[in-house]
């Protein structure tokens, strides 16, 4: 509604018509409801940290650091990412993001703070509201200090339902059906459902990193399942083989291999996302044994040439499963040399 609105109207920012007007209404109307809640003095949230007396406390320390450094930065360099789609302007440094992050985090648990990263929410809705720097995010870091520590008793004015309302408006306008659909094609739909249950029923830090244990999940199966079927076309023995090669899979590719009679030519086709040396030998072993047994094996790569590296055996840059770039290792580049 509000873009719909005269451009004069627009300088004032949407969000904050909506948190004040809903405000005034149930102050004069003398509403009882949930607002928010400041201490009386900014320094009794100070709580310095403390070691513990056991050693045996120490593991349980590490472990919860370690979960909540791993979460908070995936989410922070979502966070990153989605918003630098949202602009035109410089992208986002992701090292430095973290750097900042880490930074932050020691001088808040020095002084007794919670993890802080960085929120899709509060970033969308800098750049709806025309932020094009990142001083955008210093000064609402400031505005928070200088409202909490000046206008206290009208910050707690505000109902939570209103705060609560507008977090689900901006959160709404985030979902990206186009979006959506890619990740149906892609089979990623049920870690972003999982993923968007969690952190609506349990909380952001919940939600992120359910979804990153369902990804790891689903990625070793991919990376240990693969769809192999054979079919007889124009007389030929027809082997599609879709998904990964790995050793894990290596039986179930020769009981498939071993089911094409002599006197049979074969295509082998590889929709592989993978293959590690083991799938490598057991089927350029079967290829060989095939052709010793006077047939022809006609084997065609998809995607990456993983099959066909490895039997020229050269050394050459791919592109890795999981989107990194692999250069040669060094060992790699001296025997390429020679």
């Amino acid at each position: 509604l509000w873009p719909t609105l005269p451009k004069k109207v627009q300088a004032v920012p949407g969000p904050l018509v909506a948190v004040l007007v809903p405000t005034i209404i149930s102050v004069v109307g003398n509403f009882e409801m949930v607002r928010v809640n400041l201490p009386d003095k900014l320094t009794e949230g100070f709580v310095f940290p403390s070691l513990p007396a056991e050693s045996s406390q120490w593991g349980g320390i590490l472990m919860a650091a370690a979960t909540i450094a791993l979460v908070a930065s995936v989410e922070s360099l979502l966070s990153a990412v989605a918003t630098d789609k949202m602009h035109n302007g410089p992208r986002a440094n992701l090292d430095r993001e973290l750097i900042g992050q880490g930074a932050a985090n020691m001088i808040s648990g020095a002084l007794g703070g919670l993890p802080v990263t960085g929120v899709i929410v509060r970033s969308s809705a800098n750049i709806r509201s025309g932020a094009t720097t990142k001083r955008s995010a210093i000064l609402h870091g400031v505005w928070i200090v200088l409202f909490v520590a000046l206008f206290s008793p009208h910050i707690e004015r505000i109902p939570l339902a209103v705060l609560a309302g507008l977090l689900v408006h901006v959160g709404i306008r985030l979902v990206n059906m186009h979006h959506i659909k890619d990740l149906a094609k892609h089979r990623e739909l049920p870690v972003y459902t999982v993923t968007a249950l969690g952190v609506t029923f349990f909380g952001l830090l919940t939600g992120v990193g359910v979804g990153l244990a369902l990804s790891f999940i689903i990625l070793l199966r991919r990376m240990s399942h693969a769809n192999i079927r054979m079919s007889r076309v124009d007389g030929r023995c027809n082997v599609v083989v879709d998904g990964a090669l790995t050793f894990l899979t290596v039986p179930k590719l020769m009981q498939v291999l071993s089911d094409i009679p002599r006197g049979c030519n074969a295509d082998i086709d590889l929709h592989v996302d993978f293959m590690d040396h083991a799938a490598f030998e057991a089927l350029h072993d079967w290829e060989q044994g095939h052709i010793r047994g006077g047939d022809k094996v006609n084997i065609v790569e998809h995607r990456d040439d993983w099959y066909e590296e490895r039997r020229g055996d050269s050394p050459m840059v791919r592109k890795a499963p999981f989107g990194l770039d692999l250069p040669p290792s060094e060992p790699q580049k001296a025997e390429a040399a020679h």
